[in-house]
């Protein structure tokens, strides 16, 4: 589509701190004036590099001051930096042999929680969840103390005291050996 008259290039980019992704809608015209709109990935847009550098220009200022508030830099406005909860669990019953581990990481990684869990020789599977989402936290413990794998019979669920972290300490949950 051509446009009659040559407009500013309109960047509305939405961006999502807790992504590396970033989600950007270019609305505007090309070096040659044709219309173009988009929602990429990354801010690149159908009509080539003039309207992609100007819409990565928009997203990393918007970036920069998006973090610059959220250190204390906005008009007197501070947020404290999001703490992660870090918590250690401890699982009894029928919990091994019945896929429990296998099951515990679907449930951790459609949450988004990140930790480890392992099979003791105590016959319990033993691990460590983290996430910055209460929420999340919450729906993770009702899956280890009442849901479990479909073959598992959960006895008792133990958990340690709740730590708050500045950040992770694993990049996903994973399984680790039998100890």
């Amino acid at each position: 589509m051509r446009c009659s008259t040559p407009a500013l290039l309109t960047v509305i980019a939405s961006v999502c701190l807790a992504s590396t992704v970033t989600r950007a809608t270019v609305i505007g015209v090309d070096s040659k004036n044709t219309c173009f709109d988009g929602d990429q990935d990354d801010g690149v847009s159908p009509c080539g590099a003039e309207a992609a550098m100007a819409s990565r220009k928009e997203t990393s200022e918007l970036r920069r001051r998006s973090s610059s508030s959220s250190e204390g830099g906005a008009a007197g406005q501070t947020r404290p930096p999001a703490k992660i909860i870090s918590q250690s669990f401890e699982v009894s019953g029928k919990v091994q042999g019945v896929f429990f581990r296998k099951h515990t990481k679907k449930t951790a990684d459609s949450l988004g929680i990140r930790g480890w869990c392992r099979n003791t020789s105590r016959k319990t599977v033993e691990g460590t969840i983290q996430s910055a989402s209460r929420d999340a936290m919450a729906e993770m413990k009702h899956f280890l103390t009442a849901v479990g794998s479909p073959r598992s019979a959960i006895k008792d669920t133990s958990f340690g005291p709740e730590q708050l972290l500045n950040a992770h300490t694993y990049n996903d949950f994973s399984i680790k050996p039998t100890v």
